[in-house]
């Protein structure tokens, strides 16, 4: 007995409708597994292991870094280490790293924020890093003052090491001849990227 339904009805599901049916059983599997009790205390268990805990946030700022800016970074409770803006709108054929800043990390730790009288005079924690604006204005780097960049500070032997050209740059992608004393990889970083170099650096001091 021949069917008088419409042929749509018979015929086999479309390639669109196949997809929605797919998506529409994504979403239940999805939510079937957010409800699970043991998944939701799973989750509960390992989310705090991804947040940012290698600074201590102080207080925020919109303001644009200027040359010579002296900032502080907390790793610890009560425990500041200094930074210094060496370089803005860095002019580099690297688009991530074009127009950001140069900033030194200095060894030189204190109680409470306080203008360096000596920070010439230091050694750097971690190799100068190329970051964006996030660390300020997240809270992480606050600055406390600004001091011109002396002659030591203006020619401190740094570089990054290029991946693509296999060589060091300075932070405008410039080649250097040779091994500068603080290296670190050539691109753009940021207050995470900070907080781990500084904290390696010290955890790497308390096995020595």
């Amino acid at each position: 007995m021949r069917s008088h339904l419409p042929k749509v009805l018979t015929s086999e599901p479309t390639a669109q409708a196949r997809q929605c049916g797919l998506w529409w059983a994504f979403v239940w599997a999805c939510f079937a597994l957010w409800n699970n009790p043991i998944f939701a205390k799973t989750v509960k268990e390992v989310q705090p292991m991804t947040e940012f805990t290698d600074l201590i946030a102080m207080k925020k700022s919109r303001k644009t870094p200027q040359k010579g800016d002296v900032f502080v970074v907390q790793p610890f409770q009560s425990v500041f280490y200094y930074g210094k803006v060496v370089k803005t709108n860095i002019h580099s054929p690297d688009s991530c790293v074009n127009g950001m800043f140069l900033i030194f990390i200095y060894d030189k730790m204190s109680a409470v924020p306080q203008i360096p009288c000596d920070l010439d005079n230091s050694s750097l924690l971690i190799a100068p890093t190329i970051v964006n604006r996030l660390g300020w204005s997240r809270g992480y780097f606050e600055t406390i003052c600004n001091l011109p960049l002396t002659e030591r500070e203006e020619n401190m032997p740094y570089g990054f090491w290029h991946f693509q050209k296999k060589c060091f740059v300075n932070a405008e992608g410039t080649v250097l001849h040779s091994r500068p004393k603080y290296h670190t990889d050539y691109g753009l970083g940021n207050y995470c990227v900070v907080g781990e170099k500084i904290q390696a650096a010290l955890q790497k001091r308390l096995w020595r």
